[in-house]
């Protein structure tokens, strides 16, 4: 399937379908869960199918043929409306799915279902056409599939396992992550970015957070990932990476630090390639005075740090500088590393310091 990384879909629904995709583009095989390797192997391979099958033809869900957009471009009211009339309809199969896994027993390589616990009858149509064979067995229908005859055990499995919100079922059900266990981002996303580059970004990124102390923690609403750090006063420093499903860029990242402006003041040790990097990237201070809105006084300075490369002067958010960021490459990744290591020394002098 094409790779549609920053690009314009057919329609709003494709976008939602396609963001299923990126995630966990490779199989992963999870050996505590007791389910037999192919199993699972013919399970993610079946919902990469299904998905595609789907995009390719969004009418099996009689989803809308929205015009494409994204947030930012739409008055946002109309936009969420949308959203949520695509959503509704897609999430009301994904809990079809799971609930059919509930509800059947296994029989051999299928399922094996009450004929009342398959309503509406439409399903069935939608089953056959993501790829299920179904037959009529009197009371009850066999379902089964040619292409993954082995997949029952780990779907059955994936489908009865035990939630602690909505939402994390049908994300992990569609995505076949069949453990809790945590991601990083090369596993999540290197093979759906649109070229070697991104993957080399990550991993550089990732071996540097592994090699100095920072814990990898995965967010339970999402396929969002964050290598922090912490220092005293609850500092922190981080780098996330995160999907934006409704957004051009599906997947972004940025480099965050409880104390920026601290970190600016250090620029006389930065490289000329980290200022050029910081002067071109970085979001200046609109003014939005989101850093004072809670100062009474109206004495409190907006939180604006000045950096200056090459006769060139920019005053820059310290909040949230680096917002975002969405073409990343294995070259800027040094920029960046030396960035949090300047912002690890800055951290650690200012917050660790015994009074």
């Amino acid at each position: 399937m094409q790779n549609m990384y920053g690009k314009d879909f057919p329609s709003l629904s494709h976008r939602l379908i396609y963001s299923y995709l990126i995630p966990m583009a490779e199989f992963v095989h999870y050996p505590n869960c007791g389910i037999d390797e192919e199993s699972q192997r013919q399970f993610k391979a079946f919902l990469r199918s299904m998905l595609e099958t789907l995009y390719s033809d969004i009418s099996i869900l009689d989803l809308p043929e929205f015009e494409d957009t994204y947030s930012w471009k739409e008055d946002r009211k109309v936009f969420n409306a949308k959203v949520q009339k695509i959503r509704q309809k897609f999430d009301r199969f994904t809990d079809f799915l799971i609930k059919l896994g509930k509800d059947s027993e296994i029989d051999d390589n299928g399922f094996k279902i009450e004929k009342s616990a398959l309503r509406p009858k439409t399903r069935i149509a939608q089953l056959e056409a993501i790829g299920f064979e179904v037959e009529d067995m009197g009371g009850q229908y066999r379902i089964t599939h040619s292409d993954y005859p082995q997949m029952f055990d780990a779907y059955k499995y994936q489908a009865e396992r035990p939630w602690d919100n909505r939402i994390k079922p049908r994300l992990y059900f569609l995505l076949g992550m069949m453990e809790n266990r945590t991601f990083t981002a090369m596993e999540m996303w290197a093979a759906s970015m649109p070229s070697v580059e991104y993957a080399a970004f990550m991993d550089k990124m990732e071996q540097y957070c592994a090699n100095n102390g920072y814990t990898l923690t995965n967010s339970e609403w999402g396929p969002n990932l964050s290598w922090q750090k912490e220092y005293p006063k609850k500092k922190m420093l981080q780098f996330t990476a995160y999907a934006m499903s409704w957004h051009q860029y599906q997947v972004k990242y940025n480099v965050r630090a409880s104390d920026y402006k601290s970190v600016f003041a250090a620029s006389a040790d930065m490289s000329d390639g980290l200022k050029s990097m910081i002067i071109n990237r970085a979001n200046p201070c609109g003014g939005c005075r989101y850093c004072v809105q809670t100062d009474k006084t109206g004495e409190k300075p907006l939180a604006f740090a000045k950096i200056e490369h090459n006769g060139e002067k920019k005053s820059i958010c310290s909040y949230f500088p680096f917002w975002d960021v969405h073409e990343p490459d294995g070259s800027n990744a040094d920029a960046w590393i030396e960035l949090m290591t300047i912002a690890d020394r800055v951290l650690t002098e200012k917050y660790s310091k015994k009074k």
